[in-house]
């Protein structure tokens, strides 16, 4: 069972690469109920005598984030056991058990739960099969076949992990991965913050484009502040101009163009050479539509 102690929070480094950012406003909220009384649950953090401080940060980012805004020195933290990667697997299951994530930071979590167990057990192989390193470890998941749960690949052992552990299912699970296997890095960082990252029909169908195409979406949602109906507009077919009305927009423009000698001189050569259409037309003036429609 973990100790809990009240440490310094200058005694407590936090990695770069944690898997969920923190968020300013969630971090002001955090504060702002820390200054009101509030007493919020501690943190996570592992012993690094070794490392850049006494204590290295396990779970509880925006809870750390929130003292630090508070004007708090120090924090009530449980003192958890293990190395870099079971840290790291701590992490991902408190966030997800939470249920605090995003759509993304969900994808990015599976994926990144995916990297520890294939560190730990080896490679998993698409095609099934039992891991080429580590396969002893496997041992441990043993309680799955309580569950009857017949998939002894390593894949499947995998993806019962995550039932068991994370309370999401294979099939979303797989799903998920598949999406961070497939969502180009530029375009994962500029749905960050917008309201698609909770949405992930929408990151999926944007995970499934070519990465030249991704790479573009990218570059719009960052320059609209994330609208993805004006980036699909942006990039919708334009439809196709009738040869008639392509012929007609040109030679309107270059009389108009004229000058006026000119656009006379092309006046009397019409009266001259289509004196019924042009009877036609000063009898029955045409809108816009009206001659779209009939190009």
């Amino acid at each position: 069972m973990s100790k809990i102690e009240t440490i310094a929070i200058a005694d407590i480094h936090v990695p770069e690469d944690r898997l969920r950012a923190v968020k300013p406003d969630y971090a002001s909220l955090m504060a702002m109920l820390i200054q009101g009384g509030r007493t919020l649950p501690p943190i996570k953090v592992r012993r690094t005598p070794n490392g850049k401080c006494k204590f290295t940060l396990v779970v509880g980012g925006h809870r750390l984030e929130g003292h630090r805004l508070a004007g708090r020195t120090e924090i009530d933290a449980a003192i958890i056991k293990g190395n870099t990667q079971e840290a790291r697997e701590e992490e991902i299951e408190e966030n997800l058990f939470r249920n605090e994530l995003s759509a993304l930071e969900r994808i990015d979590a599976v994926a990144a739960y995916r990297d520890i167990f294939e560190k730990r057990f080896g490679e998993i192989n698409p095609q099934g099969g039992r891991p080429k390193k580590n396969a002893a470890n496997l041992a441990e998941f043993s309680e799955f076949n309580l569950l009857g749960i017949q998939d002894d690949s390593q894949e499947g052992q995998f993806y019962q992990r995550v039932t068991t552990r994370l309370n999401i299912s294979g099939r979303s699970a797989r799903r998920m991965h598949a999406i961070a296997k497939a969502l180009q890095p530029a375009l994962h960082d500029a749905l960050v913050g917008t309201p698609i990252e909770d949405n992930q029909s929408a990151i999926e169908r944007l995970a499934k484009l070519p990465p030249s195409d991704q790479a573009t979406y990218a570059k719009l949602l960052k320059l609209n502040g994330g609208d993805l109906d004006a980036a699909d507009a942006a990039l919708a077919p334009k439809p196709k101009v009738k040869e008639g009305q392509r012929l007609f927009n040109i030679s309107y423009s270059n009389f108009q163009g004229m000058p006026q000698g000119y656009r006379r001189q092309m006046l009397r050569r019409i009266a001259r050479e289509y004196r019924d259409d042009l009877e036609w037309a000063l009898s029955t003036p045409l809108s816009d539509e009206d001659a779209a429609d009939e190009a």
